[in-house]
C-alpha cells in the first residue's frame, strides 16, 4: 500500500529539478521568467507591433479550470516518453514504477464534500504537490504541437505564458482560428479569450499602456491590506507596502512610476496609516527596495536557537528584546549562538472555514481524550495519525496502552460488555473463548471511539508534545499516572 504523502515527497525531492526542465521543452522567440516579462515588453518592436495599425493586437487566452481538467493519462504518457524515450532526464526508477507512483498520487486523492467522501479519477487536485508540474507538462505539449508551428508561419507574432494565462500578438481574424486549434488539441482543455476591446491590454498585474507599463488592478480591487492598527507585529503591518513599492519600481517605467507611488500612498491612507508615517515608510522603501537579500552560506560553527512565541502586542515586543539580551548573558561567549525568535498570531481562518468539517475519527495531529464507558477513567494522549487508527490500537493491539489494560480489568466495563452482547451469544451453542475475544475488541473499539474528544491540535510535533503535557497537567487524567511518554514541564511550576 503506497503512502501518497511519501510518494509526492519522493517525486519532488528526487525528480523536481529534472522535471522542471520539461517545462520549457520548446524554446520560443519570447518568453519571461519571474518578473522578466516587462523586459520583453520594453522591446520597442513588440510595443510598436501591438499598437501599429497593421492588424496585430494583444489577446489573452485562458484555460478554463486547467488543474481539474488536466488529461491525466495523456499527460502521463508524455512524461514517460520524455523520460524513457527522449531521455530528457536521467532516473533510476523503472517505467512501471514511475507510472504507478504518479497514477496512485493523482487518482487516489480523496476529498470531503457535503459530508460525503469522493475519489478523484481525472485531472489533478487544486493545491496538490504535483498539480503545477503536470499542468505545465500538458501545456508545453500544446505549445510544441500547436503554438510552435503558428509562431513559425507568422500567425502568432509574440507569445508568453504563466501557468494557464497567455498573452499573444495575433491578427483579429485569426483569434477564433487559434481558439479552435487550441481546443482540438485535447477535449478536456477549453479556452476563453479577451481582446481588450475597451481597455488597455494587461497580463497578470502588468498593464500595457500607450505611454509604457504600469500596474494593473481589477475592477474588484478594494485596496484592503493589513491595517495600521492590526494586532500583528510591525513588520507584518508594513510588508505589503514594501512589496508594492518594489513591484512598482520593478515593473513601471519612469512615466508611470510617480503615479504608482501615489496609489500606494492612497492605499496606506485607506488602511489607517498616518500621513507622516506612510510618507516616511514609502520614501524609505523606494531607497532600500533594490537591496536584495543575499543567501548566506551556512556557518558550521553557528548554533541556531529557535523560539516561537505568541504575539501579545507592543508589550510583547519589549519583552522579546529584553529576553534576547538577558539570555545572551548566560551563553558561552566563545560559541556562535544565533537566537531566532518568531511570533505567532491568531488568524481569522482558525475560527472559520469554507470547507466541510473533518470527522473526528479522521482528524490527525491532535491531543485527544478517551474515557472508560464503565467507570469514567480517562486518558489523554497525542497522535500524528488519524484518531480512528490510534483508538483501535488502544482497544486491541497496543499492549502498552493504559486504556487497553484498564478495559480488560474494569469490572464495570466487563459487565457492560456481557449485557450488551448477550443477544449475540445467547443462541450460539458453539461459543468459544476465541469468539468472545474478537467480540470484546470490537465492542471496546466502538465504545472508545464513541466518546473520544479532541482537545487540541498542532502540525508541529514538538509543540503537540507540550500541548499534551499541558492538558495532562490541567486535567490530571487517572490513567496517565506514572507515564513517561509525555514531556516533563519544568518551567513556571
Amino acid at each position: 500500500m503506497f503512502n501518497l504523502v511519501n510518494i509526492v515527497r519522493f517525486l519532488h525531492e528526487n525528480h523536481t529539478s529534472s522535471f522542471i526542465r520539461l517545462k520549457y521543452h520548446v524554446v520560443f522567440t519570447k518568453f519571461f521568467d519571474d518578473l522578466r516579462f516587462f523586459d520583453v515588453l520594453y522591446d520597442s518592436s513588440v510595443m510598436e507591433v501591438g499598437y501599429k495599425n497593421d492588424g496585430y493586437k494583444f489577446v489573452s487566452f485562458d484555460v478554463v479550470s486547467l488543474f481539474t481538467n488536466v488529461p491525466l493519462k495523456r499527460t502521463l504518457d508524455i512524461i514517460l516518453n520524455r523520460v524513457y524515450k527522449d531521455k530528457l532526464i536521467q532516473t533510476t526508477l523503472k517505467k512501471s514504477t514511475l507510472k504507478k507512483l504518479i497514477l496512485d498520487t493523482c487518482t487516489k486523492t480523496a476529498f470531503l464534500f457535503n459530508g460525503k467522501l469522493y475519489e478523484q479519477k481525472d485531472g489533478v487536485s487544486m493545491g496538490g504537490s504535483l498539480g503545477p508540474l503536470l499542468a505545465n507538462v500538458i501545456m508545453t505539449e500544446l505549445e510544441k504541437k500547436v503554438v510552435k508551428p503558428l509562431i513559425d508561419d507568422g500567425t502568432i507574432r509574440f507569445y508568453t505564458r504563466f501557468v494557464d494565462d497567455t498573452l499573444l500578438l495575433v491578427k483579429d481574424e485569426d483569434i477564433d482560428l487559434l481558439k479552435n486549434k487550441f481546443e482540438r488539441f485535447d477535449k478536456n482543455l477549453r479556452f476563453t479569450y479577451d481582446k481588450f476591446e475597451n481597455e488597455n491590454p494587461h497580463f497578470l498585474d502588468i498593464e500595457i499602456a500607450t505611454n509604457g507599463l504600469k500596474i494593473y488592478r481589477k475592477d474588484t480591487f478594494t485596496g484592503h491590506y493589513t491595517d495600521f492598527n492590526s494586532f500583528v507585529p510591525w513588520n507584518f503591518r508594513v510588508s505589503w507596502m514594501r512589496s508594492l513599492v518594489y513591484r512598482t519600481k520593478k515593473l513601471c517605467d519612469r512615466a508611470n512610476f510617480k503615479e504608482g507611488i501615489e496609489d500606494i500612498k492612497k492605499f496606506a491612507a485607506w488602511n489607517g496609516f498616518p500621513r507622516y508615517i506612510r510618507t516616511k515608510l514609502i520614501d524609505k522603501f523606494i531607497t532600500t527596495s533594490d537591496l536584495q537579500r543575499t543567501e548566506k552560506e551556512d556557518d558550521p560553527d553557528e548554533i541556531p536557537v529557535y523560539l516561537n512565541l505568541p504575539y501579545i502586542g507592543s508589550t510583547g515586543d519589549h519583552l522579546v528584546k529584553s529576553f534576547r539580551k538577558k539570555i545572551r548573558k548566560f551563553l558561552d561567549p566563545t560559541k556562535k549562538v544565533n537566537i531566532k525568535i518568531f511570533t505567532k498570531t491568531t488568524q481569522i481562518r482558525n475560527f472559520t472555514s469554507t470547507k466541510d468539517k473533518v470527522p473526528v475519527l479522521s482528524k490527525s495531529n491532535v491531543v485527544y481524550k478517551i474515557e472508560c464507558p464503565g467507570c469514567g477513567a480517562d486518558y489523554i494522549g497525542k497522535t500524528d495519525r488519524t484518531i480512528n487508527e490510534r483508538t483501535k490500537e488502544h482497544a486491541t493491539s497496543d499492549k502498552e496502552s493504559p486504556m487497553r489494560s484498564h478495559l480488560q480489568s474494569c469490572a464495570h466495563f466487563q459487565h457492560m460488555h456481557e449485557i450488551l452482547t448477550i443477544s449475540d451469544n445467547l443462541f450460539d451453542d458453539n461459543i468459544t473463548e476465541n469468539k468472545v475475544e474478537p467480540s470484546f475488541q470490537k465492542f471496546a473499539t466502538e465504545a472508545i471511539q464513541r466518546g473520544v474528544k479532541v482537545l487540541d491540535n498542532d502540525s508541529n510535533w514538538n509543540q503537540l508534545l507540550y500541548k499534551e503535557a499541558l492538558w495532562i497537567e490541567r486535567n490530571h487524567p487517572t490513567l496517565n499516572t506514572g507515564l513517561k511518554a509525555s514531556r516533563q514541564l519544568k518551567l513556571f511550576r
